[in-house]
């Protein structure tokens, strides 16, 4: 039999690590449990990560990189091309509904927030998308964070069979961020 590589391996050990937390929290999830799940004995996932903090960095990894990934793509500006907002507000929606395990886990358990590390980068994210929103227009915090409301909820909570397709949803994001004029 062909020995996994260390990438293959350490990415089983971030999808069960995900699958467990998600199952269990992070604070009820043991470093036993996902070894048991990944059927190896415990010493051999301390070979991955030293502890359970570091279990949940590699788990979220996938997330956190793709979403510095599309802030690193952002048309930043406003007056800027609204097709090319539309297109980065169609990959943010991807980017939540690809990765909606370890949003819900993020979003859900405030556990999650007790981790130091991953406290800061995630509340900064959150911060740089809603900047990054705001800039398309030139709308305010609040409607930026309306807009990132409107792309997670259904992500977040609600089955993935009554999702609405993500295209529409980033037209009535459009919609939000981009107004028609007041009638005078």
């Amino acid at each position: 039999m062909k020995r996994p590589t260390v990438t293959t391996a350490r990415t089983r050990v971030a999808a069960g690590a995900l699958e467990e937390f998600c199952r269990h929290g992070y604070a009820a999830t043991t470093m036993r449990q996902v070894a048991d799940q990944l059927g190896i004995q415990a010493p051999s996932l301390y070979s991955h990560v030293p502890g359970k903090p570091a279990l949940l960095e590699l788990a979220l990894t996938p997330l956190l990189d793709a979403t510095d990934a599309l802030l690193g793509s952002a048309p930043i500006g406003a007056g800027g091309d609204p097709d090319q907002q539309r297109r980065w507000l169609l990959a943010y929606r991807q980017l939540l509904d690809t990765h909606q395990a370890a949003l819900r886990l993020v979003v859900g358990d405030l556990g999650i927030s007790q981790h130091s590390g991953l406290a800061g980068r995630i509340g900064t994210q959150h911060a740089l998308i809603r900047s990054v929103l705001a800039s398309f227009s030139g709308t305010d915090q609040a409607h930026a964070a309306a807009v990132v409301g409107m792309l997670a909820w259904p992500v977040l909570w609600l089955p993935e069979s009554s999702w609405e397709n993500p295209q529409t949803a980033v037209d009535r994001a459009m919609a939000v961020l981009h107004p028609p004029p007041a009638a005078t």
